[in-house]
């Protein structure tokens, strides 16, 4: 087996449980990381499920509790004086954008700039109460690598001889730099994510922003292709969809025909007797608030908030959020970049769209539906 893996999981294809089971098996340190708390508690309850509770040798950790626990807090002085006595207590979420940093009106435009880092390092990574920027973390972390001579990632292999990375296209920037000095690490690393699900990105940083948007894979080509970072890329381990029918990986493959290769269903009878009778359809928004009288259990995916949904005594979620979880059947409101998709499969989408429009579709076992509005013409998609 070597060293450093990177699997490319397909939506539904067990990745969650394939690194549980087999960190399980390890008697030396374990270090699992996920992006979201909410991943992290997933992959704690499936260790509990596997094991009946969690081995002293495995610790579970979001992303960001691993880069302020392990990344920062063992060497922070070794970066600069002003860091030997610093208390740092916690993470901002920078989700605007605008955290930490103060406006300017550049050409008649608002430009929200961070305190320089030469002039007042502290301020420009962390806030008077000791809490650090999320979106300037990573860097934080890379800096410190370069000042303590890698004694933190060092450190960091000296405790966790494996380590396993989650829902990985999520990590972009300065996260990719560190992934890759773990893999220049004696340990054994394996990450793991599906870049066609790409939703959230852990900051906003210029550093490699040419593999945004989920493009780890070709982060990996380009930087770990060979010597001690040298990592493998496997597309077909977990290539296989214990969730979705023949019928949903078909239209999902669809999205990133020449990019990834078709998903296939789970041809187990276990599998097959969970989505037996799928179905995929177009319906008008009168046609779908009949379906939703008939069926209380019909989960309704939504681009965001701003979209209006036909039932509120049914469960309503954003695509984004939907990620991870399985459902027997689903109601999706497309946007009408989406529509045109579906209309037809040339139609290019942006990123994003398409990335929750390819998690909208696999959530469901058996059956997705999407509303159009009475006057549009329905597109054939069986």
């Amino acid at each position: 087996m070597d060293k450093n893996r990177f699997l490319i999981a397909a939506a539904g294809a067990g990745k969650t449980t394939m690194i549980v089971k087999e960190a399980l098996l390890k008697h030396e340190g374990v270090l699992l990381l996920t992006f979201t708390e909410i991943n992290r508690d997933e992959i704690a309850k499936k260790v509990i499920e596997e094991r009946g509770y969690i081995p002293s040798n495995l610790t579970i950790m979001t992303w960001f509790s691993f880069l302020i626990q392990h990344g920062v807090k063992p060497y922070q002085g070794s970066y600069h004086p002003l860091f030997t006595k610093s208390k740092f207590t916690g993470l901002i979420l920078c989700k605007t954008g605008r955290e930490g940093r103060a406006k300017r009106v550049i050409l008649g435009k608002d430009v929200w700039s961070p305190e320089a880092e030469e002039k007042n390092p502290l301020g420009h990574y962390s806030n008077k109460d000791g809490q650090l920027y999320s979106d300037r973390l990573p860097k934080l972390v890379v800096k410190i690598g370069k000042a303590s001579k890698k004694r933190n990632y060092a450190r960091i292999s000296t405790l966790f001889p494996h380590i396993y990375i989650d829902e990985v296209q999520d990590l972009s920037g300065y996260d990719l730099e560190i992934v890759k000095e773990l893999f220049a690490t004696p340990s054994t690393i394996t990450i793991v994510g599906d870049p066609r699900q790409y939703v959230f990105s852990t900051h906003r940083e210029t550093k490699h922003r040419q593999y945004k948007d989920g493009n780890i894979r070709g982060f990996i080509e380009e930087y770990c292709s060979k010597g001690k970072r040298m990592c493998t890329i496997d597309d077909t381990t977990l290539g296989i969809s214990h969730r979705n029918s023949q019928l949903i990986c078909n239209l999902s493959s669809l999205l990133y025909i020449g990019e990834y290769p078709f998903v296939c269903p789970c041809s187990c009878k276990k599998c097959q007797d969970l989505r037996s009778d799928s179905e995929i359809r177009a319906l008008t928004r009168n046609d779908a608030k009949e379906l939703l009288q008939r069926d209380n259990s019909i989960v309704q995916l939504r681009f965001d908030k701003k979209t209006s949904p036909l039932s509120l005594k049914h469960q309503v979620l954003n695509m984004g959020v939907s990620k991870g979880r399985t459902f027997d059947t689903v109601l999706v409101y497309p946007t009408s970049d989406m529509k045109s998709w579906l209309k037809d499969s040339a139609h290019q989408l942006k990123p994003t769209t398409k990335a929750k429009l390819y998690i909208a579709i696999t959530r469901a076992r058996r059956n997705v539906y999407f509303v159009f509005d009475e006057e549009e013409v329905l597109p054939d998609l069986m």
